[in-house]
């Protein structure tokens, strides 16, 4: 199995009192400036591609390795119908799990079994 990648979110509570604030806030902490402020205060790795693309960042070691990582063991995660493929053979392979009903004994074969759900939900 590979991980997830692709993805960085910052959402907006929709029942909180200062609606406009929350979504003003949102947008300024997904910025381009403010990654860029995170990234030279904090060391925080940006997604925005210009970012990603100045020298600055592109001769980071880490960011170097992280994307180097992601690239290789990683897959772009899919749009949110299509996780919907992933994740309901997920819960039940991991409620079976929880529930004992994957041993030591059968691991093998019942994760050869939820490999073959998910592959078969995305070959739809």
């Amino acid at each position: 199995m590979l991980a997830f990648a692709g993805s960085k979110a910052i959402a907006v509570n929709p029942n909180c009192k200062y609606q406009q604030v929350a979504v003003a806030l949102a947008k300024y902490l997904g910025s381009k400036d403010a990654q860029k402020k995170h990234y030279e205060l904090r060391g925080v790795i940006p997604c925005n591609t210009e970012l990603l693309a100045t020298d600055e960042v592109k001769k980071d070691a880490l960011v170097t390795a992280q994307n180097d990582t992601f690239n290789k063991t990683s897959v772009i995660q899919p749009t949110v119908t299509g996780m919907n493929d992933y994740w309901a053979p997920a819960q039940n392979f991991a409620k079976a799990i929880v529930n004992g009903e994957i041993t030591a004994d059968n691991a093998a074969a019942k994760t050869q079994d939820f490999y073959k759900q998910i592959n078969t939900s995305i070959a739809k």
